[in-house]
């Protein structure tokens, strides 16, 4: 073989061999690639279902919290429409609204980040000294001052505690849902 011929051919077998290890290099690199992008496709659709849950559990806990909130106000409210139900009896319809908002809040607890929870649970507490208020506004062994007393702490609760609490936790809700504050 002469030097012409051993040079193509060695020309010949680098150009071949280069293609094949760029081929294999290239290979390797879809590989990785293709299974980055698989892992990040699974943490994505599982962080929107994440997100799905959340954003229901917050849309079907404030529509029950907002709910309590309206019937406790017309439970502590002193004027009375005409043809309106007595005060007491509200006081199962708010135990209603706050059991559903209760049930979605344990269910989906996990699924809304810890300081919304808190202030969920905050809200809870808040009714719940309303309620308590109110049960002593109404016992009959009291002397009408103080059940008026007591009654003026279930509205002060009622009218401004529990709205300053739902209104913080609409706020953050809307970050979870929306991703932002505004």
């Amino acid at each position: 073989m002469d030097q012409q011929s051993f040079s193509l051919l060695q020309l010949v077998v680098s150009i071949i061999g280069s293609g094949l290890g760029t081929t294999g290099v290239g290979l390797l690199f879809n590989r990785k690639f293709s299974h980055d992008l698989e892992v990040q496709k699974a943490f994505l659709a599982r962080a929107s279902n994440v997100h799905t849950r959340a954003v229901n559990t917050l849309a079907e806990l404030y529509r029950h919290l907002l709910e309590a909130q309206a019937l406790m106000q017309r439970m502590t409210s002193r004027g009375r429409m005409a043809g309106e139900i007595s005060p007491q009896d509200y006081v199962p319809l708010v135990s209603k609204a706050m059991d559903a908002a209760r049930d979605v809040f344990l269910s989906g607890k996990l699924f809304i980040p810890p300081a919304l929870a808190k202030q969920c649970d905050a809200y809870f507490a808040a009714v719940f000294e309303g309620q308590h208020e109110f049960a002593f506004a109404h016992l009959p062994q009291l002397d009408p001052p103080k059940q008026a007393e007591f009654w003026d702490k279930a509205a002060a609760v009622a009218f401004e505690k529990v709205p300053k609490l739902l209104e913080e936790i609409e706020k953050a809700a809307r970050v979870v849902i929306h991703g932002d504050p505004s």
